[in-house]
């Protein structure tokens, strides 16, 4: 759902945000990710991973996840760059920006996750799928008052890329998604105050991707 054009990220996000909340509300989940490429979109990877590289991977995700909460939470998306690719990070940077536009930031907290899957994209990347369940609340950055709160239910595919020995999160595409029940007022999301809020992350670096 990365890169957003800034005059119409509010716009385009408050839209998968409205999308995601009537198929909640009426039993449906959202199918997202179209685009993506086939090997994202298909079945678990036939390549079984040793057992070693699969608790690297799953740990690579799991300080992604940690390391996106802290990002979202300090308005400050270079930490990011720890467990992800440069451009990945700059994804995320533009959507917590688009928060901070509208005098907004967020908390989240991952609430669980299930592996469904991880194996080898190529032989230099690995996708691990994950079912995951989010908090997010909003909060005004001026006064700190709580404006929206909701739990999103995702089914999230992670493309890593091996960076000398570590893995990074190199894309990432949601396959589906579910908004629960939310509670508060949505203003943010369609009224941008015009400024941009929150650290970008460095420029991307070749040393940041894995060259395919």
């Amino acid at each position: 759902m990365h890169p957003f054009m800034r005059s119409l990220v509010l716009l385009a996000f408050a839209s998968l945000l409205a999308a995601g909340c009537d198929d909640a509300s009426s039993g449906k989940v959202q199918k997202a990710g179209t685009n993506a490429p086939a090997s994202m979109e298909t079945a678990a990877p036939p390549v079984v991973m040793p057992s070693g590289q699969l608790a690297e991977v799953k740990g690579a995700v799991m300080l992604y996840t940690r390391l996106l909460a802290a990002g979202y939470a300090s308005l400050n998306m270079n930490v990011l760059t720890r467990a992800a690719a440069s451009e990945q990070a700059t994804k995320v940077y533009f959507h917590m920006a688009a928060l901070g536009e509208a005098g907004v930031k967020m908390l989240s907290e991952l609430k669980g996750i299930e592996f469904v899957s991880v194996g080898f994209d190529s032989p230099e990347s690995v996708v691990a799928r994950t079912e995951e369940k989010w908090h997010c609340a909003y909060y005004k950055i001026k006064t700190g008052e709580k404006v929206y709160e909701n739990d999103v239910f995702y089914l999230l595919a992670y493309r890593l890329a091996k960076d000398a020995n570590r893995w990074l999160v190199d894309e990432i595409t949601i396959q589906k998604t579910e908004e629960g029940p939310g509670q508060g007022d949505l203003f943010f999301m369609t009224r941008p105050s015009g400024h941009a809020t929150g650290a970008h992350p460095p420029p991307a670096k070749n040393k940041d991707r894995v060259k395919e």
